[in-house]
């Protein structure tokens, strides 16, 4: 499994657009604190599994669709990979 971690707004920001994660990658998005964390699927052309977690426990997990999906929930971490 290959996880690719993504620090610092810009790279948040882009997240997944244009780089789809394969079958076995993970795409972290990692926070120093906890917040609300907005996951919107606007340039994605394919569905995501998306785990918002607060110190290492799962507090929502969604699959969301392409292009229209949004999710949000507190975080310090959020994990998206392939349905």
């Amino acid at each position: 499994m290959t996880e690719r971690v993504l620090r610092g707004p810009l790279a948040q920001t882009r997240g997944v657009i244009g780089r789809y994660p394969g079958p076995d990658d993970r795409v972290v998005f990692a926070f120093e604190d906890v917040a609300p964390r907005l996951v919107h699927m606007l340039g994605v052309h394919r569905p995501l599994r998306v785990r918002w977690l607060v110190d290492d426990a799962c507090v929502r997990d969604s699959v969301l669709r392409p292009w229209v999906g949004i999710g949000r929930a507190r975080a310090d971490r959020i994990v998206e990979t392939q349905p």
